[in-house]
Parts: structure tokens; C-alpha cells; sequence
């Protein structure tokens, strides 16, 4: 009989070895998982801002493609809907969102119809808190000698580049991961 209680107690001590292991194995799977989806979001967010960047147009309410700079809010002008008339393209942060939010044009073409915004959801576990998301490039910007950033307030018409910087954190018990993408404005007189 003890030798019976013995054996159960052994049994008992390797299952429950043996089910901590398991539990530990899938908490760093789902861990891992998680923090590759939001790697992803943060990469598609950095390819969508490129090209709304790179393309970006002047429309009737504005001679700029930026039509307002700041650290964690970028407004450029884009006809994304090829309909020859640019779209207010908006990107900031709502908390620890990147957002991206897209307006028409209203139909006097003398504003922008806030009742047409369409806002999607680029990336989420944003850590950027107070740091800029934002920085900006004029025509001395050379990627080698001269890298510095535009002093603030910036003039958006003085823009040729525009960097996107965002630090994203899918967990609190791991470091952030930094992305970044620098688009230089194609449409620039």
C-alpha cells in the first residue's frame, strides 16, 4: 500500500511537471504570436504612409502636399481614389493606436466634409508616448552628410521628406521594437 501511495505521489509530481512545461511552452507560442502580428501591423503601416507620402498632391484648398506638420499628427493631400481630386489623408496617434483617417473633398471643393471620414485602425501597441512620430526633411537632407531633421514649427512647404518612427510594444515584459520608413515627396515644384 505505501508503496502504491508512493508511485501515485511520484506520478502526480511528473504530471504536474510535465503540464507546466506545457502551459509554458504555449504562453511563449501565443507571446511569440502576438508579437509578430503586431511587427506586421507596424511594418503594413509604415508601407501604407510611404505611398500615401510618395504620392501625394496639392488640391483647390492647398499648394502644399502636407497640409499640416506636426510630432504625432501628419495631414498630407492624396487622390487616392483617382478621381482628381486630393483627399485629406490623416495620420496620429489615439493613444497607443496609429490611426490613419481619410476625408473628402466636400463638393464646394472649398473645405473638407468631416461627415465622409472613413478612419481605419493602422497599428496598435503604439509606444511612443511623447516622442514625435513624425520628422521632417528640407532639400538639404542628404541621407549620408546631412541628416538632421527641420527645426520646429515646420513650414510644410520647405518639406522634401517626411519619416515615420513608431515604437511598437507587444507586451509590457518585452523591450519596444522601433520601425521607420523616410518618404521623400515625388510631387514637389
Amino acid at each position: 500500500m505505501i508503496e502504491v501511495m508512493a508511485a501515485l505521489g511520484i506520478f502526480a509530481l511528473i504530471s504536474l511537471a510535465i503540464m507546466e512545461m506545457f502551459l509554458a511552452v504555449t504562453r511563449s507560442r501565443w507571446a511569440v504570436w502576438n508579437q509578430l502580428a503586431a511587427q506586421s501591423a507596424g511594418e503594413q503601416a509604415l508601407r501604407t504612409f510611404d505611398a500615401d507620402a510618395r504620392f501625394a498632391v496639392t488640391s483647390t484648398i492647398s499648394n502644399n502636399l502636407i497640409y499640416s506638420a506636426g510630432l504625432q499628427e501628419l495631414i498630407i493631400l492624396r487622390d487616392i481614389d483617382h478621381d482628381n481630386q486630393a483627399e485629406q489623408v490623416r495620420y496620429y496617434l489615439d493613444g497607443d493606436n496609429l490611426k490613419r483617417t481619410i476625408t473628402q473633398l466636400s463638393t464646394d471643393e472649398l473645405s473638407y466634409d468631416s461627415a465622409t471620414e472613413v478612419v481605419t485602425v493602422l497599428a496598435s501597441q503604439i509606444a511612443n508616448a511623447s516622442a514625435p512620430v513624425f520628422y521632417y526633411y528640407d532639400v538639404d537632407y542628404d541621407g549620408a552628410d546631412n541628416t538632421t531633421s527641420m527645426a520646429w514649427p515646420v513650414d510644410a512647404a520647405l518639406v522634401r521628406a517626411v519619416e515615420m518612427r513608431i515604437y511598437q510594444q507587444s507586451s509590457a515584459n518585452r523591450p519596444a521594437v522601433e520601425f521607420s520608413a523616410l518618404a521623400k515627396l515625388r510631387n514637389v515644384k
